[in-house]
């Protein structure tokens, strides 16, 4: 008993050091309501006053009463003519309870994974479905985006022979997906002349140079796989795709997966010209619905390009908690990659599938994306991002003689709007200033991004209004300015 309670104590005080390490230096996470269960109820109760301005509910539908019921109304639907069959009536009868049915098909549950007891009509229906407004082959539905990246990148690749070359900014899941991956080792060996390598954010010239060194290595039976996403969730900016895709066609045994996590239902055929920046001639246009025709709009920045049926483009992964408001991922791709996940990727094989419900939400927001209402949304919500942009620039240049640091804006033509403000406390204490102002924002801090590259990261949403957005700005700006003159007075 004493070694088992020293054991205990030994791991007890090394988990204590490593989170008193982030302590000090400024990085320890914590949950928003990690408190007494009064305390998470009176911060709850502080949270839904907040302008929201952090969530990735783009397009409202998380929040969206007409999204509920139209996906309260497709689900009686099915349930319908899916449910119909009983198997057996429940013997046990409380006091005045209904009788309880035991069904054919499961209402609740999946039951299992998509290999054993968990496979649907309703999921393949949805497949088809899914391939077919992404000009794809085939599709596969996955539990979560993390999901998809994890099963993709752990059982494609083999880094004994294969590379992966991924842009400097990819998401933790894409990484994480990679250290899965057979062969994975932190040097290369004589055994393992593949592995990954990283380019310079964004840049072509730099993947270029990172390509040709990995030819150099390759043999024979060597792949090169180029990771990216095409919304980068941190800096908001646009991967240049079509230059990445033609350079990969030059090339020999080179595929392209794209991450499309922030491009779904933000980017799509009805709004190409949104993905780049048109700051100085200001935003000249209104919001005309009747401007937006495209019929498959929101299906990402690769349906916006055209670049669906590219000849390098393996795969795409488009994933449901951000602007589609519910959960899950699809992965599209051809019918023999579809075949090779589902005998390799591991945590598609091993998960229980999406529940009915589930499966449902993500029918309905599709059905909105394409409507004349998802267009309508994405037009608005684009001239609200133009709002913020124009008026934080305008603000900073009224004030510009008050700041030495500058608070640049990241140069974003998307929804996701980050102010640079370095260091981890200081960035944590404008966020927590604009919080008790009313103004939903977190601060994005090292390690998450790099040191000195901490950021306020602001999201813009539909149903934030004009006036929010011009009064975010007015005090952040306000709030920054008294930053800069304790720092001025601090140095006297």
């Amino acid at each position: 008993m004493g070694n088992e309670s020293c054991s205990s104590s030994n791991l007890q005080d090394r988990l204590d050091d490593e989170l008193w390490q982030r302590m000090e230096v400024g990085t320890l996470r914590a949950l928003p309501c990690d408190l007494r269960l009064d305390q998470a109820s009176i911060l709850h109760e502080k949270k839904k006053k907040m302008i929201d301005f952090c969530s990735n509910d783009y397009l409202g539908l998380a929040r969206s009463t007409r999204q509920w019921s139209i996906v309260d109304e497709m689900y009686r639907e099915h349930m319908k003519y899916s449910h119909a069959d009983v198997i057996v009536e429940d013997d046990y009868v409380e006091n005045g309870s209904q009788r309880n049915y035991y069904l054919k098909e499961p209402l609740l549950g999946a039951t299992g994974s998509r290999l054993l007891s968990g496979d649907t009509v309703l999921a393949h229906e949805i497949e088809a479905y899914l391939a077919r407004l992404h000009n794809r082959e085939s599709s596969l539905l996955f539990n979560s985006g993390y999901d998809a990246n994890m099963a993709l990148l752990s059982c494609l690749p083999n880094l004994k022979t294969d590379f992966v070359v991924m842009d400097e900014l990819c998401h933790n899941s894409l990484q994480m997906g990679i250290r899965m991956a057979r062969g994975y080792t932190q040097q290369s060996t004589k055994s393992h002349i593949g592995g990954l390598f990283k380019f310079r954010h964004n840049s072509i010239e730099s993947l270029k140079e990172v390509i040709e060194n990995c030819q150099r290595r390759c043999n024979k039976s060597s792949h090169i796989f180029i990771v990216v996403e095409s919304v980068y969730s941190m800096e908001g900016d646009v991967a240049p795709l079509t230059d990445i895709l033609s350079l990969a066609s030059t090339m020999k045994n080179l595929n392209v997966i794209v991450d499309e996590a922030h491009g779904l239902g933000v980017y799509g055929g009805s709004n190409p010209s949104d993905m780049f920046l048109n700051e100085e001639n200001g935003d000249t246009r209104s919001i005309d619905c009747q401007k937006q025709k495209c019929k498959y709009g929101g299906m990402g920045v690769i349906a916006a390009l055209g670049l669906e049926q590219h000849p390098s483009l393996l795969c795409s992964i488009h994933t449901f908690g951000k602007a589609a408001g519910c959960h899950g991922a699809v992965v599209c791709m051809k019918q023999h990659v579809k075949t090779y996940f589902v005998n390799y990727a591991r945590p598609f094989i091993y998960s229980t599938s999406l529940d009915p419900h589930s499966l449902i939400c993500i029918q309905a927001s599709y059905q909105y994306f394409i409507s004349e209402k998802g267009n309508c949304d994405r037009f608005k919500l684009f001239h609200l991002v133009r709002i913020f942009r124009g008026s934080y620039v305008a603000r900073m240049r009224q004030h510009a003689s008050h700041f030495k640091c500058k608070y640049n804006l990241f140069p974003s033509p998307s929804p996701i709007q980050s102010v640079l403000i370095p260091g981890n406390e200081k960035c944590k204490r404008i966020s927590k200033e604009l919080n008790k102002l009313g103004f939903g924002v977190y601060p994005i801090r090292a390690p998450t991004v790099p040191a000195r590259k901490e950021r306020i990261r602001i999201i813009i949403h539909v149903y934030n209004t004009e006036e929010d957005i011009l009064n975010l700005v007015t005090h952040l700006v306000s709030i920054l300015t008294i930053e800069e003159s304790k720092l001025y007075r601090s140095k006297l």
